[in-house]
């Protein structure tokens, strides 16, 4: 949050922990950040990734196997 604030977008930033409705917030989403420290196979990038969201994620378990640059 300190750096969306630093970087003047913070309005349009949502940072969101664990919810149920994943597929309603992907829906409406530009851009997904995937920040795990540990990932077997990511979901939220998978969903992300068929909403037309860009993905961008930390280089962790199987998430550069789905993921290219």
């Amino acid at each position: 949050i300190d750096l969306a604030v630093e970087l003047n977008v913070y309005g349009r930033v949502l940072s969101v922990p664990s919810t149920p409705y994943v597929s309603q917030l992907v829906g409406i989403s530009d851009v997904i950040l995937v920040t795990s420290s540990f990932e077997a196979c990511s979901l939220v990038a998978l969903e992300g990734m068929s909403g037309g969201a860009v993905v961008s994620a930390s280089n962790v378990g199987g998430l550069p196997e789905i993921i290219e640059d």
